[in-house]
């Protein structure tokens, strides 16, 4: 497997190359950063890591949440009844966009940590008006797939919010903005 996760720059993508693409990362499941990929694709998600500019655009706008005692979610705790270690899913609660912000920022307040995790196409089903500062189709990805993206998510937390390593059965693209 391995303990390193390639670092590829700009000049060195496999775009233009879904074969090759394939062949090298997708295939032998190989993790890979392509830093600078979000000015690749022409997106304008710089704005994004500005909670002011998010809080305008999609404030009033209904969201999934996940909150968790201790920032895991999707993982497996261990039942103090029990003893055994059980997989655990959080508690999820809907709330406009401002107040998850709130949430986020307002770590006193007992309520647990709170994570914008859903995976249902949540930029495009809850988000939509972020859509306009990117796009739903990575072109590179969908030729080498033969499809453009079956769902389209969006992540928001801080540094308590865990994903426990796990492997899934279908393939991803993940776009850092921040963190």
């Amino acid at each position: 497997i391995g303990t390193r996760v390639e670092r590829v720059s700009p000049e060195d993508y496999p775009m233009g190359d879904a074969a090759g693409f394939l062949r090298k990362y997708v295939v032998p499941s190989r993790p890979a950063v392509f830093r600078g990929a979000v000015e690749r694709e022409r997106w304008r998600t710089s704005p994004w890591a500005n909670a002011e500019y998010l809080e305008e655009r999609v404030g009033d706008c209904e969201v999934t949440v996940a909150f968790t005692p201790d920032g895991y979610a999707d993982a497996l705790v261990h039942d103090k009844g029990s003893g055994r270690e059980v997989f655990a899913q959080p508690f999820e609660r809907t709330m406009k966009f401002a107040e998850f912000l709130a949430a986020l920022k307002g770590r006193e307040d007992g309520g647990g940590v709170p994570y914008l995790s859903a995976q249902n196409s949540s930029l495009s089903s809850e988000l939509p008006a972020l859509l306009e500062d990117c796009g739903v189709d990575v072109p590179f990805a969908t030729e080498a797939f033969g499809s453009p993206p079956e769902a389209v998510n969006i992540w928001i937390g801080d540094e308590r919010s865990v994903t426990t390593m796990h492997r899934d059965h279908y393939e991803n693209l993940y776009f850092v903005v921040t963190g």
